[in-house]
């Protein structure tokens, strides 16, 4: 479990990297796509692309795991640095098998707030 949510990550990264944030969003778990329409997700996304530039590195400081009717659900959170900045990032992504689809993205940034 924890396995597949590790590449999730790096998935997700890679994708942010290469400013294919769109791809983040169509291969996320359906139940992301109901909770947050592509309009707003892209929103969110481009502008924490936009004020704390490209991943740099990163150090899981956690992660939790929970099994619902759903499916697993794995929750990891990395202590991230970006191009302008650095944050809490927090993954929650539904595992089956060795696959990790996204079922949640938070992050927690001073320089995201902060900056315009």
């Amino acid at each position: 479990m924890g396995q597949a949510a590790g590449k999730g990550v790096e998935q997700f990264h890679q994708q942010f990297n290469d400013s294919k944030l769109s791809e983040i969003y169509v291969t996320a778990a359906p139940e992301l796509k109901q909770g947050v329409q592509d309009v707003e997700f892209m929103k969110f996304i481009t502008t924490v692309r936009r004020k704390l530039g490209a991943y740099q590195t990163g150090q899981q400081t956690g992660w939790a795991m929970n099994t619902t009717p759903g499916g697993t659900q794995v929750t990891v959170a990395y202590q991230s640095t970006f191009e302008h900045g650095s944050g809490v990032e927090r993954f929650v992504f539904l595992v089956s098998g060795e696959t990790a689809k996204l079922l949640g993205y938070h992050i927690d940034s001073r320089e995201l707030m902060m900056n315009p």
